[in-house]
């Protein structure tokens, strides 16, 4: 089970290790050619291109354990990359529309997902990500303030990881005092199986 869970990493961190050397070079052929970076453009230095996608893989292992949006959590990683606010935003959602594509369509095929509860959601979330997505370009081109976008991202995060943390502590107190199953089972989940003989039983050596 662990061989299957973990054979993809070494495949990504050989992808990201070949990605990063290639924004590298790219890099240092920019420096050569006497390039001016404009504001927001990312620097591929040796120690960003080794780092970040690292801390993106990271990042992934652990928006994946806790059932969050990668793109989320990737925000403020590309923002302190030095890219522009308005580009983070455009980048990570459309990152979580992929990731939560993907995954609508895997609870689509194993039978788990109600059409009509996804059909309201779906509606529910386009109307409300096309209103905030005007009005945040709206104060932004008016205000001439690219922080509001920032601090929104910082509340959302904040408020996310705080109700993260209460459903967690929550369930997990409810489960223990009420006695309920905890989840926590062996991989091979029941090996009675394995211990008793599927052919008749013999007899030990030496019994009479």
């Amino acid at each position: 089970f662990f061989t299957v869970a973990f054979a993809p990493v070494p495949i990504v961190l050989f992808i990201s290790w070949s990605a990063g050397k290639a924004l590298n070079e790219v890099h240092e052929r920019k420096l050569a050619c006497g390039y001016r970076y404009a504001d927001g453009d990312v620097i591929w230095n040796p120690v960003n291109a080794r780092y970040y996608p690292l801390l993106a893989v990271s990042l992934g292992v652990l928006a994946g354990s806790l059932g969050l949006a990668a793109g989320t959590l990737l925000g403020p990683v590309l923002l302190t990359l030095g890219l522009h606010p308005m580009v983070s935003v455009g980048t990570t959602g459309f990152m979580v529309l992929f990731t939560a594509s993907s995954t609508t369509l895997q609870y689509l095929l194993l039978g788990r997902l109600k059409l009509d509860y996804a059909l309201v959601y779906t509606a529910v979330g386009l109307l409300a990500g096309a209103c905030g997505n005007t009005l945040i370009n709206y104060a932004v081109k008016k205000y001439k303030k690219t922080w509001i976008v920032v601090f929104i991202l910082f509340v959302t995060i904040g408020f996310s990881t705080l109700l993260l943390g209460y459903t967690g502590i929550y369930r997990t107190l409810r489960q223990w005092f009420e006695g309920e199953d905890m989840g926590f089972t062996h991989i091979c989940q029941d090996r009675a199986h394995m211990l008793v003989p599927s052919g008749p039983m013999r007899e030990p050596l030496g019994g009479n």
